[in-house]
């Protein structure tokens, strides 16, 4: 079932409307939450502190992926609580853990199926989409727990835009296969190549 939905807004905190597993992304005015740069990570720290309260997830487990732009998942539970994993995917089956990354301009995808269980965050950019990363991900979903494509429930968070994704950047960066020609647009003057992730 393909249904549309759009990102509501309040008190810095965003979410999909309607998706049924308590998720938020934080907004620009939520500050920076990335603790890439050592002297930010007490200010980092505190502002993830803040948005995960008003987000709701004040009482949950929580667990954070370290976005590497590849390709491995990593499969955790309360007992990964705190701890931060150097992957570009969390799944989950306990309702207890929050799955949670700092995305950049990449994409933060929610996978889940009606029951909610199991639950699986991704982080998407252009490398891992060129790696198939979606689709080794949603295969292992089917390989792990039996669940087929048509069951899932899939959110697409805030990202780039196709105006920001200059395909030049990507293919130099990346290559470029074949199958995202659908993708690609130009920009208003038809000259530079654009590509659309979403």
């Amino acid at each position: 079932m393909y249904r549309k939905s759009f990102l509501s807004a309040e008190n810095h905190v965003a979410d999909i409307r309607r998706f049924p597993v308590l998720h938020a992304y934080s907004l620009y005015k939520a500050g920076n939450m990335a603790d890439t740069y050592e002297e930010r990570k007490g200010v980092a720290v505190e502002n993830r502190r803040n948005f995960l309260r008003k987000a709701g997830f004040q009482d949950y487990k929580i667990v954070r992926a370290i976005p590497q732009h590849g390709c491995k998942i990593g499969f955790v539970g309360r007992r990964d609580e705190g701890k931060k994993i150097p992957c570009d995917g969390l799944i989950t089956t306990d309702p207890t853990v929050a799955l949670t990354m700092c995305v950049g301009d990449c994409y933060p995808v929610i996978v889940t199926t009606p029951q909610r269980v199991p639950l699986m965050l991704l982080h998407i950019g252009a490398k891992n989409a060129a790696d198939s990363f979606i689709d080794t991900a949603l295969a292992g979903l089917r390989q792990r727990f039996g669940i087929s494509p048509d069951r899932l429930i899939v959110g697409i968070g805030p990202g780039i835009c196709a105006d920001c994704y200059d395909v030049e950047w990507i293919r130099a960066q990346y290559g470029m296969r074949k199958d995202w020609e659908p993708f690609l647009w130009r920009d208003a003057n038809g000259r530079k190549p654009h590509c659309d992730l979403r």
